[in-house]
């Protein structure tokens, strides 16, 4: 923590640093990516420092209090109708691992609540075989 905000709330301060094996990964994914596209044909490349890899979270807040969420818990955008967000931004802090399946986990969740609100059922909206609706 870091002291309190305008509000009186609790401040926190964020360090992110990342360890060597965050390096070594960040160094082989691009090696990896300059081969591909060398192999590829590539005839231009832009070089430029590769100083973060993470993924950012927090900007579009979800949560059930409008006062402290800009979405509702199915993505819908508070005060714009029919505008919904399923990325990354709706979750309210960072997590400690890859939020891939959070994300796609909350995309399926915002599916299910338009298909609902569009009158239609959320099994044959976002069933696929293997997935429980």
């Amino acid at each position: 923590l870091d002291g309190v905000n305008g509000d009186g709330a609790p401040r926190t301060r964020v360090e992110y640093t990342h360890s060597d094996r965050d390096l070594a990964a960040r160094d082989a994914l691009v090696d990896t990516a300059r081969e591909v596209l060398r192999e590829a044909g590539s005839l231009a490349r832009v070089v430029y420092p590769l100083n973060t890899f993470s993924h950012a979270v927090g900007t579009l807040r979800m949560g059930r209090d409008p006062a402290a969420s800009v979405v509702d818990d199915v993505g819908r955008f508070r005060g714009v109708e029919n505008l919904y967000v399923t990325d990354g931004s709706v979750m309210p802090t960072s997590s400690g691992v890859n939020p891939s399946l959070t994300i796609a986990a909350l995309a399926l969740r915002t599916a299910r609540g338009i298909a609902e609100r569009a009158g239609r059922t959320a099994r044959g909206a976002t069933h696929q075989p293997g997935l429980r609706p």
